[in-house]
């Protein structure tokens, strides 16, 4: 389980920073370059979860029931929900 500071961030840093973040991330040209700025800023255990969290959140939009989408992804039924 990923760990952040007990510190809360003031929501306007807050939202400066996922700003930021879509400026490095979501505007890349390619595939790759998008690729490859995820290996640079996320460690591969934090690129899994993310990648696990899009893939629940996509099949939950496609209606598949929340038992088959733990247990096809390996999480909790408590991560799904």
């Amino acid at each position: 389980m990923a760990r952040i500071s007990k510190r809360k961030l003031d929501d306007k840093i807050l939202e400066k920073i996922f700003d930021l973040f879509f400026e490095i991330v979501g505007k890349k040209s390619s595939k790759e370059d998008f690729k490859n700025t995820i290996v640079d800023l996320l460690s591969p255990i934090e690129r899994v979860m993310i990648a696990k969290r899009v893939a629940i959140i996509y099949l939950l939009m496609k209606k598949i029931n929340q038992r088959s989408i733990s247990q096809a992804l390996k999480v909790s039924n408590a991560t799904v929900s």
